[in-house]
């Protein structure tokens, strides 16, 4: 059906009653084309802008609870009568079909936007007013160039000030020195909407304030009325949530499923849920999302290789009774500061925009867009080269972690680590089953069959790699599949970093950490090699 046949729309339009005089229906209809501007997004969702009774621009979704509360105020501002709901919702459908077949297509966003390689921050403050940042600063826009909605549970964020140091975030988090900058750029790609998000996990024993930290993180991009949630049960409940939240947190969690890695890989680099339309047995519905994800527990639950090379993992530490404050006078103190912090985040993106053109790694990681915002940070900061050391370390201290948790990975390190470098097994899966069961120091998690064994090596395959095994599954015989087993000890996994040289072909040599790390010679900066034992 073409869009001129259902012009206008109008024209088909039926009076609820036998006479002339509109219906409530048509003057609500009327009323509400009269004060919107009607469109659709690109997967043909509908949403109306308008002005509201102070002159701003307001975008919010046709099928929202808000604007149903919106246009029954509106109607009895107009006609000094209330309407009931079910009109609301057969105009608000009249709506949606206007929107699709006269409405402009324009894409939305939640919470942050990038456009034009700027980036955009709704403050979800009454004035609808954002934060624009380039690589030459940041401002206050009262007009925002791109179309925003909100949600119910989303909060405002502060309104930024200019000289606030990031340094006095860490009094109001329990973040330990050395996992600072992994933190730090973390939250600032978090204000990146163009780019794959890394999972960040918070670990720590009872009391290690890691709510705490959760809360505050959060509230400094993404302030809700729900800062901390359950992991939902459905993978439809994630999706939901993502459609509602920019960060989406997840609170107390003490073991994934291998299909809930999986779950939060895709929220991480981006995905869509697809499921059937309510009351529709011709239409799907489709739920796309790419967000920032924080996780807090006691023990680590990134097992999975691939949520591992998604993943940042930081060990909270313990906190003494001494060095404990209330939570009102934490909170109190946070919100006195919490402006300036703002300002000085958003400072030191823009300072990272403006180096991020000069950076390139030689070995990108999987989160590629993050190690190169790392390394952008480091810049800003006169810390050239050093990000990669930090996130290789982090990533290679989760993967010992995973492996200490596998009973296969376990024996097989042994068995090679008894019988020497080189060759140390070629045959059938079924034999190497039945030389690792003399090492094996778990029978309840341990492989029954062959079969059961060649999934997990498989399945670890790429991280047994990093200690130095490498497996290999050769083809099929009449006995069962081969396997190779080499293995090199004192193996090392290498990542490079360099920085672009500026056209005078210097690169600055002022060094130093901010956050405790060591100075870096000046002869490296321009060519960093990093090499990590593993």
């Amino acid at each position: 059906m073409s869009r001129d046949s259902l012009k206008p729309l109008s024209d088909h339009m039926q009076s609820d009653s036998g006479d002339s005089k509109p219906s409530i229906i048509d003057r609500l209809l009327e009323l509400v084309r009269a004060k919107c501007s009607l469109f659709i997004d690109p997967e043909g969702k509908a949403y109306a802008t308008f002005c509201s009774s102070s002159g701003i621009q307001e975008t919010w979704a046709i099928d929202s609870k808000y604007f149903h509360q919106v246009i029954g105020y509106w109607f009895f501002l107009n006609y000094k009568k209330p309407v009931r709901q079910d009109q609301v919702k057969e105009v608000c459908h009249s709506l949606h079909a206007f929107a699709t077949y006269e409405g402009c297509q324009h894409e939305v966003f939640i919470r942050v936007a990038a456009i034009n390689d700027n980036y955009y921050i709704d403050l979800v403050n009454d004035d609808w007013q954002v934060v624009e940042v380039s690589a030459t600063g940041w401002q206050v826009l009262d007009n925002s160039p791109v179309k925003f909605v909100r949600s119910d549970t989303m909060q405002a964020l502060p309104l930024p000030e200019q000289g606030g140091d990031i340094d006095e975030l860490w009094q109001f988090v329990n973040v330990a020195e050395g996992d600072r900058l992994l933190v730090l750029v973390w939250l600032l790609e978090c204000l990146r909407q163009n780019t794959q998000k890394p999972v960040l996990e918070l670990l720590g024993g009872h009391g290690c304030g890691k709510s705490h930290t959760t809360e505050v993180l959060r509230s400094l991009v993404d302030p809700s009325t729900a800062s901390l949630r359950h992991f939902p049960r459905k993978d439809e409940d994630l999706f939901i949530s993502a459609q509602f939240n920019w960060i989406i947190p997840y609170e107390n969690v003490s073991h994934l499923s291998e299909t809930k890695q999986d779950l939060l890989c895709q929220i991480c680099t981006g995905s869509a849920y697809v499921k059937r339309t309510a009351y529709s047995n011709a239409s799907e519905t489709v739920l796309s999302a790419c967000r920032p994800q924080v996780i807090n527990g006691i023990t680590p639950v990134a097992t999975r290789l691939d949520l591992i090379d998604r993943c940042i993992s930081v060990e909270l530490p313990t906190m003494t009774p001494g060095n404990r404050k209330t939570k009102t006078e934490l909170e109190q103190a946070f919100q006195r500061a919490r402006a300036k912090l703002f300002g000085a985040l958003l400072k030191l993106l823009s300072g990272a925009m403006m180096q991020l053109p000069l950076i390139k790694l030689k070995s990108l990681p999987r989160m590629a867009d993050f190690a190169l915002l790392g390394e952008a940070v480091c810049s800003s900061l006169g810390q050239e080269g050093e990000f990669v050391h930090i996130y290789e370390a982090n990533r290679s201290q989760l993967i010992s972690s995973s492996l200490e948790g596998s009973p296969v990975a376990i024996a097989l390190l042994e068995m090679c680590q008894a019988r020497g470098s080189g060759q140390v097994f070629n045959g059938v899966v079924s034999n190497l089953l039945k030389q690792l069961a003399n090492y094996r120091t778990d029978y309840c998690n341990w492989p029954k069959t062959p079969r059961g064994l060649g999934n997990v090596l498989r399945r670890e395959q790429e991280a047994l790699k990093l200690k130095g095994i490498g497996i290999s599954f050769t083809g099929k015989t009449s006995r069962g599949r081969n396997v190779v087993i080499n293995y090199k000890s004192g193996a090392q996994h290498t990542l490079s970093a360099q920085r672009a040289l500026d056209p005078s072909g210097v690169a600055s040599s002022d060094a130093r950490s901010a956050h405790g790390a060591q100075e870096i010679p000046a002869n490296r900066m321009d060519d960093v090699q990093v090499e990590l034992a593993v």
